[in-house]
């Protein structure tokens, strides 16, 4: 007996037979067959489709009355007709009634030139309109954060911005005011709009409603170019395209890789473009001499830096130069600093990013890709700090996920945006604990074990990586049939430890530089004074050194202890290519020219190696410079036996307060020197309930708190999801415990 394929449906679009799984709408359907239907309100990424614009309507034989082909499953045997003379008269209708209001300013809007309204109007609408009444004004522009202005008079109210808030990035910071032909956008309470993927409403807007401050008037699209190229500013390797205007970048959007990022930006990708062009980047090249920093040419800088290095490597020996390196440098800078470091200066320390990428290469048979949270059953996050910190478009597939059906479980201090997703669960561990719960799970007992049951799982560990760490999570994975997904501290940190630079950690260093096996050291964007653990250590270090270069955009806590300071290209400045934390080879494309005396990073220290007597090899091994490297369909094997169970724990309990510090999305000296985001910056302290209880403080009182090597001042942010004994804030080095905090000193009165 001939059986009936239930999960696809056969129907005609404008006369042409297509069979579609079933479920999909009429819009989708009609995509499939190469057929379009105009839309505005529509867009699958930010949730089912609500049919407000009404400008998807087709015809639908035997259906009385047009119907959204948005919000319209396709049925089998079903006649359509998106170009009939109704679908089109109907089409004409919507586009007069969205236009009554709206202001017929393209000459003076930038959203004109890219417009779907004003595309749709030219290729659907009517040619002449009835309407005579006035039209309705509001205030104009109304701006909505720093980043982004309103104008309602242009609004169509499609609700793709606030859908967008409600269910991609779910900080419901957008809203609907008003009811009918008097609704308007606006923010929660008219508060700022400080989420940090804001800056998606501004592509998301089908008309000039919502406009970027850092773009608005500054070009036209018949005045620019689109340089296709990838984010510099995390592990993730969001797909970008620059808007280039005389060689300078005016705006940044994003370039949908559904792989990787679905088309979503966090306003640092899409922002901090406005530091290329501060006053205050470093331009040219500076030697220490008897007056301090004094400027010298660009070749007399490269000959004194290949004259030290090799000096060094005379005077004290093979192993003597340490490079440091930020982690954001390309591979084919990060492969020739590796042979230089290997070929020419004895092969001495160097470490790639704030915490060296210790221990991922143990995790690789249980590695994770950014698509495996699309199907993975439970999303578990473990650590004490935000994914949004450290990968932010990975949370927004996070709560995607939930969306699906998977469950979250989030792991740590507490307190964190995650845990009051729909439906997540948390477990609360000490600060620098959360790996015990993996531990228990992976033996089955465990809250963490009753949570998972039979799911399989993605494991994000968003805490430093270190060796024990990856013991942890290599034994977890293993024992849970999981899968763990690297969150690196730095964007192109696999990259550069897979390229030679690197596999030193800061730590070990340090250690290095103190016991006087190290005499002098590269900095490639690092600030290990500043950013990095035992910066007063650092500095001493640094002083203690007979060379120390550093290559930088702008000046930073380690530059007075350096003797040498040579202008950094950044990511949009470079040719060359990037590994995202799945392995994944993207290629960066140059789309800003930088300042006049700044080099690209690779090209300067090719020819550094050139004058060292180091030839570069014509191409980086193994990395392709295509647009982006397909990952390989098959994965390294997973061992048959598990790793053995760590025999000692990465990190222990504290007992009283703990201060649990992280380096915030918002941070960095291109953030510093962006203006714009300097609303975005956290400087609440954190505190749990109780703890604010026994104060005698609430949110908004100034207090301060104290740890080993650091004290900060701000106002108290009371977290009643925040574990007890724990207090969290944004410093420039991250670290977790034992500490203090205390209501802050009232301020001395200003004399008089």
């Amino acid at each position: 007996m001939a059986t009936v394929d239930t999960s696809t449906v056969t129907l005609s679009i404008n006369g042409r037979e297509i069979t579609v799984p079933k479920g999909l709408s009429l819009v989708e359907a009609a995509a499939e067959a190469g057929i379009e239907v105009p839309v505005f309100c529509y867009e699958p990424r930010i949730g089912p489709a609500v049919g407000a614009c009404r400008m998807c309507l087709v015809e639908i034989e035997g259906m009385p009355k047009l119907q959204t082909a948005c919000t319209t499953p396709a049925g089998d045997g079903m006649v359509v007709h998106s170009a009939s003379d109704r679908a089109r008269e109907g089409q004409d209708a919507v586009l007069e009634f969205l236009l009554i209001n709206h202001p017929l300013d393209c000459p003076v809007c930038d959203k004109g030139g890219e417009c779907p309204l004003q595309d749709l109007t030219f290729r659907y609408g009517p040619s002449v309109t009835r309407m005579t009444v006035p039209k309705r004004t509001h205030d104009k522009p109304v701006p909505i954060s720093p980043l982004i202005k309103l104008d309602r008079e242009r609004c169509i109210l499609c609700y793709r911005c606030t859908r967008f808030s409600e269910n991609v990035s779910e900080d419901l910071q957008l809203v609907t005011e008003n009811r009918g032909a008097h609704s308007v956008i606006t923010t929660f309470e008219e508060r700022p709009y400080d989420g940090e993927f804001s800056g998606n409403v501004t592509e998301l807007c089908p008309v000039g409603a919502l406009t970027s401050t850092t773009y608005r008037f500054r070009g036209r699209p018949w005045e620019t170019q689109q340089v296709p190229t990838v984010c510099g500013h995390c592990a993730v390797g969001c797909n970008t395209a620059a808007t280039i205007r005389e060689g300078k970048v005016v705006r940044v959007l994003s370039r949908n890789h559904p792989e990787v990022d679905e088309g979503w930006l966090c306003d640092k990708g899409r922002y901090v473009h406005t530091s290329l062009t501060s006053e205050e980047r470093i331009t040219g090249a500076l030697i220490r001499g008897g007056r301090g920093l004094e400027p010298v040419e660009a070749t007399v800088a490269l000959e004194h830096v290949a004259d030290r290095l090799r000096a060094t490597v005379e005077k004290f020996g093979p192993g003597s130069v340490a490079i440091l390196a930020s982690g954001e440098q390309t591979n084919e800078e990060a492969h020739v600093w590796a042979r230089l470091q290997r070929e020419v200066l004895g092969g001495g320390p160097s470490v790639s990013g704030p915490e060296g990428g210790a221990g991922w290469e143990s995790l690789e048979p249980y590695m994770a890709r950014i698509a495996d949270i699309d199907e993975a059953g439970a999303v578990v996050v473990v650590g004490d700090v935000e994914p949004v910190h450290r990968v932010p478009v990975i949370e927004l597939r996070i709560r995607r996920a939930l969306q699906r059906g998977a469950k979250l479980i989030t792991v740590g201090a507490g307190g964190t945006r995650l845990e009051v997703a729909r439906g997540a669960q948390h477990i609360s561990t000490a600060p620098g604990t959360a790996h015990t719960a993996l531990l228990d799970a992976a033996a089955g007992r465990g809250e963490l074990a009753t949570a998972l049951g039979d799911r399989r799982a993605v494991i994000v560990w968003t805490g430093r990586m270190s060796e024990p760490v990856a013991a942890v999570l290599a034994h977890a994975a293993h024992e849970l049939d999981a899968s763990v997904l690297r969150t690196p501290a730095a964007a192109n940190e696999v990259g550069c430890l897979a390229a030679g630079l690197g596999g030193t950690t800061p730590e070990d260093a340090l250690r290095l530089a103190e016991e006087g096996t190290v005499k002098a050291i590269v900095l490639l964007g690092a600030d290990p004074v500043g950013t990095w653990p035992g910066g007063e250590r650092w500095r001493a270090a640094l002083g203690r050194c007979f060379f120390a270069l550093q290559i930088s955009m702008f000046q930073d806590s380690s530059t007075g202890w350096v003797t040498t300071i040579v202008p950094a290209s950044v990511a949009l400045e470079k040719e060359g290519t990037i590994t995202n934390l799945e392995g994944r080879v993207q290629r960066l494309r140059a789309a800003a020219t930088p300042p006049v005396g700044v080099v690209d990073g690779h090209l300067w220290v090719a020819e550094l190696a050139n004058r060292l007597g180091l030839a570069e090899p014509e191409s980086l091994p193994g990395v392709e410079t295509t647009e982006h490297a397909e990952l390989p369909a098959e994965r390294p094997a997973r061992p048959t036996e598990a790793p053995p169970v760590p025999q000692a724990s990465p990190a222990g309990t504290v007992d009283g307060i703990v201060v649990v510090g992280y380096r915030q999305l918002m941070s960095g000296g291109e953030v510093e020197h962006a203006e714009h985001l300097e609303f975005q910056r956290r400087r609440s302290i954190e505190l749990a309930h109780d703890d604010a209880q026994s104060l005698g403080v609430a949110t908004g009182d100034r207090v301060t708190a104290r740890w080993k090597g650091g004290t900060a001042t701000g106002p108290a942010l009371v977290n009643r999801r925040l574990r007890t004994g724990v207090v969290r804030l944004a410093t420039a080095v991250p670290h977790v415990g034992p500490g203090s905090v205390a209501a802050a000193e009232p301020e001395a009165p200003a004399d008089a």
